[in-house]
């Protein structure tokens, strides 16, 4: 039995070691080893600017869509070779209104009456839209000017099928969950930049992304991460998905810790569909994407799980390493949630945004998880900030 419990606490230990530091690293080193052993082949140049199809799907906007439609009119890109478009999903505020205000010159206006979410929005306006490249954005992420012309470069490669732009939060959060949220997507972008050299990355942020309009298939309708099983089906069709680090786009829009949550859940329960849709690259055989796959997602959804049988096998195996550890592990998560109370109350300590975001952050998934088990799976999305404080 001790040797049993032992044993399970060094594989939970080295499996979470593996997912969060070992995968990275080793990621990175086959990524300078390919760079030592491959030639790099340069894509080949295009005399025009393929035309584009901006998209941005709307739902109850008003406070944002005027900075988005004005950002987006600003872009460095001939506007005779890119096509605004925005979606309206049933928009019950002021946002269809505002639409009407700009000339069909500027913007594509599609108003949908009924809403549907927007998976159903994507399905329905990518067929009607003129662009060979559909770039698309969410309403509350502001694009840097030269962003489309970096994402366009990459497509120049014939094997690219799908491009992300780098994300990156511009609202000035210093909570504790906003630093939080800045390390991870730190963290993220460099996981992906290293996954793009070595092969394709795993979806991509929904802020700035952009595909082959050719390439897109029709999502189920129960699709909840359009951003990362879109770039999945391009990949399933045997082009890569790369990371564009240049191609910027700022989110905006702020929320609550209680707005957070509801959001990390709705991607978590979107993550944990993704392992059922996409579970055929759960295959070894798949190569490559199979590791990354395992490595990336599988694992990390299930380090909550990991973690529970760290702390519970180094509570009853005996050694004062493991007692150690153990005790280690109850102050770690009890700060985090000494400061989850704190910024509840708009409190904060500066020291503990660590253990609170990582704590918070296997909550979600946690809770992610729950929600797809009991099935509630909507793809109607609602804006994290229209939640209040609990």
């Amino acid at each position: 039995m001790e040797i049993a419990l032992k044993s399970i606490f060094w594989l939970s230990l080295s499996a979470l070691a593996y997912t969060y530091f070992g995968y990275p690293l080793l990621v990175s080193a086959l990524v300078a080893f390919k760079k030592k052993r491959a030639l790099s082949v340069s894509p080949a140049d295009t005399e025009e600017y393929p035309l584009v199809s901006l998209m941005i799907p709307a739902y109850n906007e008003e406070a944002i869509i005027r900075r988005k439609i004005d950002n987006s009119l600003e872009l460095d890109y001939p506007p005779s070779r890119l096509e605004i478009v925005v979606a309206s999903d049933g928009s019950t505020d002021r946002t269809n209104a505002m639409l009407k205000s700009y000339s069909r010159n500027e913007i594509r206006a599609i108003v949908y009456r009924k809403r549907e979410g927007k998976t159903a929005v994507i399905n329905k306006t990518i067929p009607k839209l003129m662009g060979d490249i559909v770039v698309l954005s969410d309403a509350s992420a502001m694009l840097a000017p030269d962003a489309i012309k970096r994402i366009i470069e990459h497509f120049k490669d014939p094997g690219v099928g799908c491009v992300s732009g780098k994300y990156i939060l511009g609202n000035g959060d210093q909570s504790n969950r906003g630093k939080g949220e800045g390390l991870y997507f730190r963290y993220e972008s460099f996981l992906k930049s290293k996954e793009s050299k070595f092969n394709s990355i795993l979806g991509a942020h929904g802020s700035l992304y952009a595909i082959r309009k050719a390439l897109f298939q029709p999502l189920g309708k129960e699709i909840i991460n359009d951003d990362y099983i879109i770039p999945m089906q391009v990949v399933a069709q045997g082009y890569r998905s790369v990371y564009a680090q240049d191609a910027l786009s700022v989110e905006v829009a702020g929320t609550t810790i209680a707005g957070e949550a509801v959001r990390r859940k709705r991607i978590n329960m979107g993550n944990v569909q993704q392992l059922v849709v996409l579970r055929n690259l759960l295959n070894p055989r798949q190569g490559k994407i199979a590791f990354q796959f395992i490595s990336h997602k599988l694992l990390r959804l299930l380090s909550p799980l990991f973690l529970l049988l760290l702390l519970s096998t180094g509570a009853l195996a005996g050694g004062a390493l493991y007692r150690t550890f153990f005790i280690l592990q109850l102050i770690f998560h009890g700060l985090g949630l000494v400061n989850w109370y704190l910024e509840k109350r708009s409190a904060q300590l500066r020291l503990l945004f660590i253990p609170f975001y990582f704590t918070f952050g296997m909550w979600t998934i946690i809770s992610g998880l729950y929600g797809y088990l009991r099935q509630e799976r909507s793809t109607l999305w609602e804006r994290p900030d229209a939640h209040p404080v609990a």
